[in-house]
């Protein structure tokens, strides 16, 4: 018997965001005056709390050619609220008084002060709304079973079914500032078989057949409006979202020349029952929101090769070809009639080199380069004559180290997106063929150093 329990929190602030919309003219950068809200302070906080607990038993039956036949079954359970709220504050200004301004002093004692307020050369006008904030809130209750069973030396098959009842809710404000409610709730089934056939220890065929769930987040949910950084389209919720259902089959064959060492080759195929996809609305600004279309599909072939290169040493490269469609319904507001998957891209490659040194017994490190390329996807989906938006594809090379130090402390060090490649976006134009650019940002470098010790 084994179970667990956990409880987390995250808490995110940003205390204030500010930030100043300009034109660039002969004379050089103006106020933009004609969208003053762009022109804000914005305060954000989001706390969130999950819950988990779970417990398995093991069962074992017989054994068949050495090697035991079990049966599993448990029961699991998560709870998790959120509760996130904003306030923003819009700088409106006299005209003759902002021709004057110069950008940099906009935030500033020079700017912001009793004189220029009373005057009226200047107003802060509290733009906070009861739609800026939301609460949410999701519980799953599950009870599973699975049987392993080795048929004989070369054959073994797994079935297992899953129950989940599931509560999802959202409580926000309209537009009107009416308080409303999202749900989705029910009760779902999750079958799954997988069977591997080995004629030897260093190769194996496997199947598998599955049926799983794709829950919208909380943000995909809360219809407020939301920009993640500035000059980013706004990111709004849609209340109706319903869960979207997979139905997947996977096929493999995989070959074992030395220990560690791997090549494989397999395909797959998914059904996507009500996918969710992010759309880019028709609207003055950009704005997307989130809906389930209709049904889709999902087919490709994978291939992975790992090696042991020398003493310590190893290297991996996986690669995937990926075809996906989308049925859309004819009457639909869908600019396109046909295309591939929101944020599904043609092609993937990883690769990694790595070195695993260790010295003593309980003194070891990992080092590994990692390597990633994501073709372009669809990155929203047009509707009402708007064209996609599209990313190009994006190139990142990550460096992942970890120094074991004794049997209970551990150190690490990561540096991610270390090429640091622009992000660009780009929209079709409709009945043009032309594609403009329409965002183009960079995430950064990111440096994460971390301690560990174990208690026990």
């Amino acid at each position: 018997l084994n179970w667990n329990a956990s409880y987390g929190t995250t808490e995110s602030n940003e205390p204030d965001r500010r930030q100043v919309m300009y034109q660039r003219t002969p004379e050089g950068y103006k106020i933009f005056r004609l969208n003053q809200q762009e022109t804000m302070r914005f305060f954000g906080s989001l706390n969130e709390h999950e819950t988990t607990a779970s417990a398995r038993a093991t069962y074992f039956l017989s054994k068949q050619s050495n090697k035991e036949n079990t049966l599993n079954f448990g029961a699991a359970y998560r709870n998790k609220n959120r509760d996130y709220a904003s306030h923003k504050y819009y700088y409106a200004y006299k005209n003759s008084f902002a021709n004057d301004l110069v950008i940099s002093d906009i935030y500033t004692p020079d700017f912001i002060n009793a004189s220029n307020i009373a005057s009226g050369n200047i107003s802060i006008v509290n733009g906070t709304l009861p739609k800026d904030a939301y609460k949410a809130s999701m519980q799953i209750a599950a009870a599973y079973a699975d049987l392993a069973w080795n048929l004989n030396q070369q054959w073994l098959l797994n079935v297992g079914l899953r129950g989940e009842y599931a509560t999802q809710t959202v409580n926000y404000f309209n537009d009107a500032g009416t308080a409303k409610q999202s749900e989705i709730k029910g009760f779902d089934l999750f079958p799954a078989i997988n069977a591997k056939y080995s004629s030897s220890a260093r190769n194996a065929w496997r199947v598998a057949a599955s049926r799983t769930i794709t829950r919208p987040s909380f943000i995909e949910m809360a219809p407020f409006d939301y920009k993640e950084s500035y000059g980013s389209a706004t990111i709004r919720g849609y209340a109706d979202l319903k869960n979207a259902y997979n139905y997947n089959f996977d096929l493999r064959y995989e070959l074992f020349p030395a220990t560690g060492e791997l090549i494989s080759i397999g395909g797959y195929y998914k059904f996507l029952d009500k996918p969710i996809e992010r759309v880019q609305e028709y609207s003055g600004s950009a704005i997307q929101t989130f809906r389930n279309v209709q049904q889709g599909q999902v087919a490709g072939i994978e291939a992975e090769w790992r090696k042991n290169l020398a003493r310590d040493w190893k290297a991996g490269i996986n690669a995937s070809y990926i075809y996906t469609f989308i049925k859309l319904p004819e009457d639909g507001v869908y600019t396109d009639s046909k295309r591939q998957l929101q944020g599904a891209s043609p092609y993937l490659i990883n690769a990694d080199v790595s070195y695993n040194p260790q010295w003593g017994k309980n003194n070891s490190a990992s080092l590994a380069l990692v390597y990633n390329l994501r073709g372009p996807r669809i990155y929203a989906v047009g509707i009402n004559g708007i064209g996609n938006v599209n990313e190009k594809e994006v190139h990142t090379l990550d460096f992942i180290g970890s120094w074991q130090l004794n049997t209970k402390a551990k150190l690490t060090f990561q540096a991610k997106n270390i090429i640091n490649q622009s992000r660009i976006l780009q929209q079709e134009v409709a009945d043009t063929g032309k594609k403009e650019t329409v965002g183009r940002s960079k995430e950064g470098i990111k440096l994460e150093v971390g301690f560990s010790y174990s208690f026990y």
